[in-house]
């Protein structure tokens, strides 16, 4: 409860000596006191009320509708309040019938006791307070357990994410690593052999001057090879260095 919060009492009773102790017992307790002696006033209190009553206590006979019927329809308006209901132990039933029915947290015998009257009245303001304690509690419990469902999506759609990326990292490093396979696999390119084989084509060709094909396929060979050189690398691979590569 909010400190300073203002406690009502409304008291039903046709007996106007009731009234007197209950508010002899109540005037050094910081509780506003509300007495009417019929049912019918005390419901029409209890629905004009602009916020509910702390405790609403009636005796079981009332003129209108009796206690028991009066603090059922308060159950229904004012599910926060304490209601306690009055009577003697001649009406035993009416307490079974009460009880039966949740519509009391006490059954208060007559004549009142002032001590033990104020025992039960501290006993109804507790009761009251607990109601909005445990109200209050409840609400912070939906809420944390809203902000831990929220917690735990985002943890999940982060988990997912942080999967997908981590698949995506694996196809790419499979790929280059099989880029990286089929390069080691290429043999070196050797450049004496080539020559050798055109050299002896050459040689075999009587009229072809010797001196003067070989520097040029030489050069052409160079030049096929750092031309396919950029293709490659253009497109990710890179190829094995020509062997004995003069500058």
């Amino acid at each position: 409860m909010e400190p300073g919060y203002q406690h009502k009492a409304l008291v039903a009773d046709d007996d106007e000596t009731v009234g007197k102790t209950i508010a002899r017992v109540l005037q050094h307790e910081d509780i506003v006191f509300v007495f009417t002696d019929s049912g019918d006033s005390a419901l029409e209190h209890i629905k004009n009320a602009k916020t509910p009553f702390s405790i609403i206590m009636a005796n079981h006979d009332l003129r209108g509708i009796n206690g028991e019927k009066l603090l059922e329809h308060a159950k229904n308006i004012m599910p926060e309040s304490s209601r306690f209901l009055m009577g003697t132990y001649a009406e035993f039933g009416a307490i079974i019938d009460a009880v039966n029915k949740d519509l009391i947290q006490r059954y208060i015998v007559k004549p009142l006791n002032d001590e033990d009257f104020l025992g039960i009245i501290r006993y109804g303001i507790q009761f009251f307070e607990s109601f909005f304690e445990n109200e209050s509690l409840l609400n912070l419990a939906k809420k944390q357990n809203t902000q831990l469902y929220e917690l735990s999506c985002n943890l999940m759609e982060a988990a997912a994410s942080r999967t997908k990326e981590i698949s995506e990292l694996d196809r790419e490093i499979d790929l280059l690593e099989k880029k990286r396979l089929g390069i080691s696999s290429i043999r070196p390119v050797d450049e004496e052999y080539i020559l050798d084989i055109i050299e002896n084509a050459i040689k075999g060709d009587t009229e072809t001057d010797p001196t003067k094909v070989l520097p040029l396929f030489s050069g052409l060979v160079k030049k096929l090879f750092h031309e396919f050189d950029d293709l490659a690398r253009q497109n990710g691979f890179e190829l094995p260095s020509m062997e004995n590569e003069t500058a």
